[in-house]
């Protein structure tokens, strides 16, 4: 299931969108739900990232040594 979503790229990424489009015969909403697809996987591991490590910073995420990361996957 789908949903529409409004998002506002700059033009020339609309139109480089738009000349792919053309160029292959597929609509823009074809290239540009191939984009996010690809991407959420990447953006979601570096805000996550990021995210822990100001967890970390403020005292609520406890860091572990090697040995015990070691332990903790069964190393």
């Amino acid at each position: 299931m789908s949903a529409t979503m409004t998002v506002r790229p700059p033009q020339e990424i609309q139109d480089r969108y738009a000349a792919l489009a053309r160029a292959t015969g597929r609509p823009r909403s074809f290239y540009i739900n191939r984009a996010l697809e690809d991407s959420i996987d990447e953006l979601e591991e570096i805000y996550g990232v990021l995210h822990d490590l100001e967890e970390y910073r403020a005292g609520r995420l406890k860091a572990l040594s090697a040995d015990e990361a070691r332990s903790a996957c069964g190393l």
